[in-house]
């Protein structure tokens, strides 16, 4: 993923404040610093295009939505699917390369709503 899309997915989850949108950090740092921030914030309410969530229902969305845009399923959706399915989540599609997530539990109790 390259800087600029990374820093999109940054400001749609809210943490421009957390980590910095230049290139003086590497975006796999940026992405290991996200994760962090999701697990120890993970219940903190986001505002989201879809309305207000926890923000690692938003982390696993915009996760589900980035994965799930390219033309053939790969290797990294099916694991991404798979691991999603252990938590109690549903990768469906709807229309062409438009996934939806459903829970039927939420994130192994990560989540506050």
């Amino acid at each position: 993923m390259s800087q600029a899309k990374f820093d999109h997915l940054v400001l749609r989850l809210g943490l421009e404040q957390q980590i910095p949108a230049d290139t003086s950090m590497s975006v796999s740092k940026k992405a290991a610093l996200m994760g962090r921030l999701v697990m120890t914030h993970g219940t903190q309410l986001v505002q989201t295009i879809d309305g207000t969530t926890s923000l690692a229902e938003a982390a696993v969305r915009e996760a589900v939505a980035l994965t799930m845009r390219s033309e053939s399923p790969g290797p990294e959706q099916e694991r991404l699917v798979r691991a999603l399915a252990l938590d109690g989540f549903v990768v469906e599609l709807l229309g062409v390369n438009y996934p939806e997530l459903s829970a039927t539990t939420i994130l192994s109790g990560a989540v506050g709503r």
